[in-house]
């Protein structure tokens, strides 16, 4: 495994952890809800609840900051070594866990782990587990 010194931003990456970090307490403090994105984007595309327009504040946020960033520095290009189907069977795939595991990575392993829940910690252990698995299997045993 070789290291990648010209892409190693390790104060870039900090930042963001620590912007995604305030956004998730300020979020919490304001709402008294964790920020779980699956369960934002679920509850903005419901025809009726509480706090859509928050909701969905929140999430075009998301969408923008990209395009905020841009506007101060370069962004990484960004490259696909899969097909489309395969992108679109992962993105189901995902979407289905966050459903059967009552949440995200964002709900689950930012916010839950850092209010020390231990349905969160064992969420999060399971993505990541399933995660390396799976990235071992393709490009370990599949690859030939």
């Amino acid at each position: 495994m070789n290291l990648d010194w010209a892409a190693f931003t390790p104060w870039s990456a900090l930042a963001g952890g620590a912007l995604i970090g305030l956004a998730a307490a300020i979020f919490a403090l304001a709402n008294g809800r964790i920020a779980g994105i699956s369960g934002l984007l679920g509850s903005v595309l419901q025809r009726s609840g509480e706090g859509r327009g928050e909701k969905a504040l929140f999430l075009l946020g998301l969408l923008l900051s990209p395009m905020l960033w841009s506007a101060f520095s370069a962004l990484p290009q960004a490259r696909f070594e899969s097909s489309a189907p395969e992108l679109i069977a992962a993105g189901l795939l995902v979407g289905i866990g966050t459903r059967y595991a009552s949440g995200c990575t964002s709900g689950h392993g930012v916010c839950g782990i850092s209010r020390l829940s231990p349905r969160s910690l064992v969420a999060t252990l399971c993505f990541m587990a399933s995660g390396f698995a799976t990235v071992f299997v393709l490009r370990h045993l599949l690859e030939g």
